[in-house]
């Protein structure tokens, strides 16, 4: 149900009146602009300028279940593509404040088992809580048990998809490391730190397939492979995008509890591209041997990137006595599952997802007031723009009258 017949005229009275506050405060103080959407970003640029913001919102990825036969997983990143406001100035941004709170859930809606996809690149429908107008009074109040309204279909990725282009889709080549040269060492993957065949060998013991990658620490060696993205194997990485990398880890012959492993993106010259990387610190999370341990993250790359881009599996912090195998590096453009939401990736684990396995994702908010007005009236997420927000503001809600 939306708003009644005689409020909806007052609320569009409302929006109308927000749109001519916006376009004369702009107009006035910072300079000429055509319409709302460019006094937006030019208000948003000015309030980033002049360490301007109001009230972040708190937004919580919870934990996500698994119902059925595969034990891979959905991965949620927070992170913003903003027109202005996002990868650009990210330390001065806060959170995305635009996402919703529900419940997502993503059914597997077709598996690999009569032959027409191929294993660990099941279908799956991500969906999220019936929606409602922006001018409905129930919109974001938080007790309604209406959410986004998202309907998003993905396929689930792992090793075996390789050099993709489509969103949701590893895009790196031999990630899962099964094809090996004579040494035997991972085809597709330059050493920029280790030997092969020493300290960097192939492993029988796998994840899926028949074989991981085997890293042999002494804590003298900084380990480091990549691979050079954009050639004929591999599609380019672009800028200002939200991108999920993913691996599974296990030790060897015990539990790895030291060095510092990172999935990130690195320039020409070895030097990382800055906030594209995602680490896992195994002094305080260990790597067991007894089964696989999943590291997760997301970054969204800057506004302009170096001519030579390259994915790389890398030590930040040298790996002590002890050996860690690797299996299922993924890297992925992930896909939004709506506008001003967060963004997705559905992975495979050890075993296939099957027709009808589930997976929830619950996210929390807490809602600042001027971050839910603005998007009411100026939806602002699907403009792809978003004001700056912090803990600290310099516009409290109080100013809401």
């Amino acid at each position: 149900m939306q708003v009644d017949g005689m409020a909806r005229p007052l609320q569009t009275n409302v929006r109308e009146a927000v749109e001519r506050t916006v376009l004369e405060t702009v107009r006035t103080g910072l300079r000429e602009v055509p319409d709302v959407d460019t006094a937006l970003r030019v208000l948003a640029v000015d309030m980033i300028a002049q360490t301007q913001s109001i009230p972040t919102t708190g937004i919580s990825i919870g934990t996500v279940t698994s119902t059925g036969s595969g034990d891979g997983t959905l991965i949620l990143s927070e992170s913003g593509r903003f027109a202005y406001g996002g990868a650009k100035y990210a330390t001065k941004q806060g959170a995305n404040d635009s996402i919703l709170a529900e419940t997502l859930n993503a059914y597997c809606t077709k598996d690999a088992r009569d032959g027409s996809l191929l294993r660990g690149n099941e279908r799956w429908l991500i969906e999220g809580r019936a929606g409602l107008d922006r001018l409905d009074r129930r919109w974001q109040d938080g007790t309604s048990g209406y959410g986004s309204g998202a309907v998003l279909s993905i396929n689930s990725t792992c090793g075996v998809i390789e050099g993709s282009n489509i969103r949701g889709q590893n895009m790196l080549s031999n990630s899962g490391f099964e094809r090996v040269n004579g040494t035997p060492f991972a085809l597709d993957w330059t050493v920029y730190g280790g030997t092969e065949g020493t300290n960097l060998q192939s492993s029988t013991t796998a994840a899926r397939g028949s074989r991981s990658l085997k890293i042999v620490g002494d804590n003298v060696v900084t380990h480091n492979i990549g691979q050079v993205m954009g050639t004929a194997s591999r599609p380019n990485v672009k800028a200002n995008t939200v991108y999920i990398v993913t691996a599974l880890l296990r030790g060897d012959t015990g539990t790895v509890n030291t060095g510092t492993i990172a999935l990130q993106l690195r320039d020409g010259s070895n030097v990382e591209i800055s906030g594209c990387s995602v680490s896992r610190a195994m002094n305080t999370n260990n790597v067991s041997s007894t089964g696989w341990t999943r590291m997760q993250g997301a970054f969204c790359t800057p506004l302009s990137l170096p001519s030579e881009v390259r994915f790389n599996v890398a030590f930040t912090v040298k790996l002590g006595s002890q050996t860690l195998l690797v299996d299922e590096v993924v890297l992925t453009e992930a896909a939004q599952v709506y506008p001003g939401g967060p963004y997705a990736a559905v992975v495979a684990g050890t075993a296939d997802w099957e027709l009808d396995d589930r997976l929830a994702a619950p996210i929390s908010k807490t809602s600042a007031e001027w971050q839910v007005e603005l998007d009411r009236y100026l939806d602002l997420a699907g403009r792809g723009i978003q004001l700056p927000s912090s803990t600290s503001p310099t516009f409290a809600s109080t100013h809401i009258g």
